[in-house]
């Protein structure tokens, strides 16, 4: 950027690479800040560390690195294979590639290819991708990957080897495309590979609804404002199908001063996994999580608060959240039929450094 950006921030799973617990599996990356000015002017704000070697703890962790100064963030999770001990037992002369669309690309209104290939001795004519479960070959024409044409070629190599490959192109990328799995599979050659198509809104308003729907990881920064006169921040949450994941999520609301110094964050996050009905406990999943404050920049000397709570009240994830950082009863949960829970701080010890912070 044209100056040095002292806000940018890496998050992993919502936590600042700045601020990891010991116990956090990327402590020992041991993340650093630095700068670099170029000679055309151009400064870079670089974040950088390094895993000696990877976990099942790393898998599946999000990274997103967030610029509250330039109002932007670019985010990847982190995909790791097996070891070669359990690596599915694929020949090590079989290589497995799968491309979604960029970065760039990868967001409603958007186009890109998808493109698959395995890279073996022989042709390999069992080799499928799969959408959600589907053969590329035989999607339905009410399919929104129908359209995307999924073609297969072979390309000989000089060196002998032979790569099969299965692609397709997206004209205009939409929500219906959104969270879809692509598994390339080899019946040939016992192996596979796969990956989510993770998909961004567009900056379009053209989905007639108050909400903006969130793929992800979503940032925006508002205001100016004063205090009192702090807004309310809302989160909706909507089942859409079952799935046999322990998942969480994370709703932050990170305050700033004038001169865009962060002062403080929000944190409430949720935890839901599923779990056997009962009599005492109509629902199939359990909701836990940990509603917590901090400080930052000239008030991070001061003492933050952390609570784990049980959400059993929910009994699902269909509601509304709503987080005031100005008041007492700073989280608040609305279900369908309009009942109302909320989880105060004011009992923390440093309620009122927070109160005078605001």
């Amino acid at each position: 950027a044209p100056q040095n950006d002292s806000t940018f921030e890496m998050y992993i799973d919502g936590t600042p690479a700045s601020k990891l617990s010991p116990y956090s599996p990327w402590y020992n990356a041991s993340f650093t800040r630095s700068t670099y000015h170029y000679s055309n002017g151009t400064v870079s704000t670089d974040i950088e560390g390094f895993v000696d070697k990877f976990t099942s703890a790393h898998n599946g962790a999000l990274i997103n690195c967030t610029s509250w100064k330039y109002n932007g963030h670019i985010a990847t999770y982190i995909r790791l294979r097996p070891d070669n001990s359990t690596d599915n037992n694929t020949d090590s002369k079989v290589r497995f590639h799968i491309r979604g669309p960029r970065p760039r690309y990868a967001v409603i209104g958007q186009g890109s290819s998808i493109t698959s290939s395995v890279a073996a001795p022989q042709n390999d004519s069992t080799f499928e991708m799969y959408i959600d479960g589907t053969p590329a070959s035989k999607l339905s024409p009410y399919s929104p990957w129908y359209n995307a044409s999924f073609t297969r070629s072979t390309y000989r190599y000089r060196n002998g080897t032979v790569s099969t490959d299965i692609e397709g192109f997206v004209d205009k990328f939409t929500s219906a495309h959104n969270g879809a799995l692509i598994n390339c599979t080899s019946w040939k050659y016992n192996g596979h590979i796969a990956t989510y198509i993770r998909l961004r809104p567009d900056n379009s308003t053209d989905n007639n609804t108050e909400w903006t729907p969130i793929f992800n990881s979503t940032s925006a920064t508002v205001g100016p404002f004063s205090y009192p006169n702090l807004p309310e921040f809302r989160v909706k949450f909507t089942k859409h199908k079952e799935v046999d994941k322990y998942l969480y999520q994370s709703v932050n609301v990170n305050l700033y001063n004038g001169n865009g110094t962060r002062l403080g964050n929000t944190n409430f996050i949720l935890y839901g996994r599923k779990v056997e009905a009962d009599e005492d406990y109509p629902s199939n999943t359990s909701i836990t999580g940990y509603k917590r404050f901090y400080f930052d920049g000239p008030w991070s000397g001061s003492s933050s608060c952390s609570e784990y709570l049980s959400l059993d009240y929910l009994e699902g994830f269909n509601f509304e959240m709503q987080t005031s950082v100005g008041s007492s009863n700073m989280f608040q949960f609305t279900k369908p039929d309009g009942e109302v829970h909320s989880e105060s701080m004011d009992h923390c010890s440093s309620f009122s450094t927070w109160q005078e912070m605001l």
